[in-house]
């Protein structure tokens, strides 16, 4: 599950104590901006960044290689570290500008607001899961329309999908 937490006091995950998820997440952006590849230079992120919860807590990212564009590499934060990149193959065509977003423009800790809201629509209609364990920053491609996806919010007798801006507030609420 991915943690609503409102204070600086450590909490358990995958069994260790450890920052709050809130904390975990901006350290992640943090860490990721340092990576001595990226260190003083503007990233873009290619079309989404993926936020996991449940029992394996980690972020999985694909960012444009700054020194050559036309490269992508795909990074997972995963126990308070970054992975090495792994190469991406892009297929299709189209301009590689329409396919990323700058990473300033996407807040890792924006998943907080998202997981407070998710779960009190949660729980305003009787839901099995009442804490988010899945968010997802997508662009899509054809459109140029940026928003963040979560996983579905299931009842017995209903699903329901919650969709929302990129400042993490709530664009759509509606029964499958």
């Amino acid at each position: 599950m991915i943690y609503e937490v409102q204070t600086n006091t450590l909490v358990v995950v995958r069994g260790r104590r450890t920052r709050p998820f809130c904390l975990w997440r901006q350290a992640a952006e943090d860490s990721l901006k340092a990576l001595p590849q990226f260190s003083g230079k503007e990233l873009n992120v290619f079309q989404n960044v993926q936020f996991y919860g449940s029992s394996r807590p980690r972020i999985e990212i694909d960012i444009q290689d700054p020194e050559k564009p036309d490269n992508i590499d795909h990074y997972t934060y995963e126990d308070g570290k970054w992975s090495e990149p792994q190469p991406v193959q892009i297929s299709g065509g189209g301009d590689m500008k329409d396919n990323v977003t700058p990473l300033n423009d996407i807040k890792f800790a924006t998943v907080a607001t998202i997981a407070k809201t998710w779960s009190e629509k949660a729980k305003e209609v009787e839901a099995t899961e009442t804490q988010l364990d899945f968010a997802s920053f997508q662009l899509w491609v054809t459109n140029q329309t940026r928003r963040w996806i979560t996983s579905t919010i299931e009842t017995p007798r209903a699903k329901y999908s919650a969709d929302f801006n990129v400042d993490g507030t709530l664009k759509d609420f509606k029964k499958q």
